[in-house]
């Protein structure tokens, strides 16, 4: 069954309509989606080169170091590691934020 509005609500909802169209979003020039795609670009590259100077230095701590070593520095830095940003989904790792960092 249709709900019937009365003629305030139906003037209500209609000058809500007519705000909602005056008041359009500002849409984005060239000039800012290329800037945009530069810095997306830019967060790319260094996040990749991040993660190869992250893969160089497990390679090598991994080759010269006692595993047991090795394993206690892993623990310590997941410890002590913290990225800014809540992760939403359960991990194996405590919560960084109740934890002391670099016992």
């Amino acid at each position: 069954m249709a709900r019937e509005l009365s003629k305030e609500n139906l003037e209500l909802v209609l000058m809500q309509a007519m705000m909602a169209a005056k008041n359009t979003r500002h849409v984005a020039s060239d000039g800012d989606v290329d800037k945009a795609l530069d810095y997306l670009c830019r967060a790319n590259r260094i996040t990749a080169l991040a993660i190869k100077h992250i893969d160089l230095a497990v390679a090598v701590l991994s080759r010269f170091l006692d595993r047991k070593e090795l394993a206690r520095l892993a623990k310590l830095t997941d410890r002590g590691a913290y990225l800014g940003v809540e992760i939403s989904q359960p991990t194996t790792s405590p919560d960084p934020s109740t934890l002391s960092t670099w016992d």
